[in-house]
C-alpha cells in the first residue's frame, strides 16, 4: 500500500471513492452530482495551502482506495496548534489492509513536522464506530467525547425561483 499526497490529477479517482463513502454512511440519501463533486474537489485543491493536507492510499495498479484530509487549527483558548482530520475514508475492498493505518501515520507525521501538540480524528459516518474505536486506540489515540448532529428540516421552504 503506497501513501502519497493527493493532487488535482486524482480527482477522477476521488469522485467515485467519495460517492462510495456517501453510499455506505448516514449520508446515503443525499443527492450528489459527480460533476459538482469534481468541481468542489478542484476548488479545494486550488485553495489548499501549507496548513492543509490530503493523502491518498494507492492499492494495486495505482488505484486509489483511501483518502485522509486534514488541517492545522489553533483553537481560541490554546497556546498551541492542533491537526484536525476533516475527511477519512478507506474503501471496503481495502479494509483490513494497511491503508487506514498508513494514512493515519502519514497525517500524524505531517502534523508533527508542523509542530502540533495534538492530532484530532473524528468519526462522523455513523459506520463501524466500534471497529474504528479499536483501531484508533491501538494507534495511541484517546476517546475524548462524541459527535452530535442535528438535521435542519428545510422541506417547508420555497424553492428558489
Amino acid at each position: 500500500m503506497r501513501i502519497r499526497p493527493a493532487s488535482p490529477a486524482d480527482i477522477a479517482q476521488l469522485v467515485p471513492l467519495l460517492l462510495a463513502m456517501r453510499d455506505e454512511t448516514r449520508y446515503a440519501g443525499l443527492e450528489v452530482a459527480p460533476e459538482r463533486l469534481a468541481r468542489n474537489l478542484a476548488t479545494q485543491f486550488e485553495r489548499m495551502d501549507a496548513s492543509q493536507c490530503c493523502f491518498v492510499a494507492e492499492g494495486a495498479e495505482s488505484r486509489i482506495v483511501g483518502v485522509l484530509a486534514g488541517s492545522l487549527q489553533q483553537f481560541l483558548f490554546e497556546e498551541f496548534v492542533s491537526a484536525t482530520e476533516g475527511l477519512f475514508y478507506v474503501h471496503p475492498s481495502a479494509r483490513g489492509t494497511t491503508a487506514a493505518v498508513k494514512l493515519l501515520y502519514a497525517f500524524r507525521e505531517w502534523a508533527i513536522e508542523r509542530g502540533v501538540r495534538e492530532v484530532l480524528v473524528s468519526v462522523r459516518s455513523g459506520k463501524d464506530i466500534s471497529r474504528t474505536d479499536r483501531l484508533m486506540k491501538r494507534l495511541g489515540f484517546n476517546l475524548i467525547g462524541g459527535n452530535y448532529s442535528l438535521w435542519v428540516d428545510r422541506s417547508a421552504e420555497a424553492e428558489p425561483a
